[in-house]
């Protein structure tokens, strides 16, 4: 219903006695708007109570909800924009074993953004993506590495050996989820 209210995907259009035949009634706390066509219904866009939606599917595990909470909460569709919040489900989704999350997560420590700056953390995610069986001439794998010559610059050899130990106490809790959180489970 959240993906549905940003309006990323088309809702097709339904005349009543087909939501009807569904089974489904139409959520209250939504509006419905005549399509151009005539009798048929579809959701309007509502960025503030997608959030609501995704929060409800959030406290639920589920990982798009998850993933759309920390664009949301970045770019500020339908709440004000929170890089702290945002950091959080990021995080969430990093902890979780998503490569591409871990990634962002590390450049947010890079940089400070909604969280204090970590190059050490930050460089041992980039390794636990580096050393996972992620593919190392996929997107991720180039962008992990990316992360690891940038960080390895700023760091001293005590921090590297700091940020090696680091990343090999994550891999004992957090897998890297080639293709996905998804296919983790």
């Amino acid at each position: 219903m959240g993906v549905m209210l940003m309006g990323e995907i088309p809702v097709r259009e339904r005349d009543r006695s087909e939501i009807a035949k569904l089974g489904t009634r139409v959520p209250n706390d939504v509006t419905w708007t005549k399509g151009p066509g005539g009798e048929g219904v579809r959701l309007a866009i509502d960025h503030s109570k997608a959030v609501q939606w995704f929060e409800k599917s959030a406290a639920q595990g589920v990982y798009l909800a998850w993933r759309e909470l920390a664009a949301v909460y970045k770019d500020g569709r339908g709440v004000e924009p929170n890089l702290i919040q945002s950091a959080i489900w990021v995080r969430k989704l990093a902890d979780a074993g998503d490569p591409h999350y871990m990634l962002d997560f590390a450049r947010r420590l890079e940089d400070g953004d909604g969280v204090e700056p970590d190059s050490i953390q930050a460089f041992a995610l980039s390794l636990l993506v580096i050393e996972s069986t992620y593919p190392a001439k996929s997107a991720i794998g180039s962008e992990a590495r990316a992360i690891g010559k940038r960080l390895e610059t700023k760091l001293t050899t005590a921090d590297i050996l700091a940020a090696r130990s680091h990343a090999k106490e994550l891999a004992k809790r957090t897998s890297v989820c080639v293709g996905g959180l998804e296919n983790c489970r």
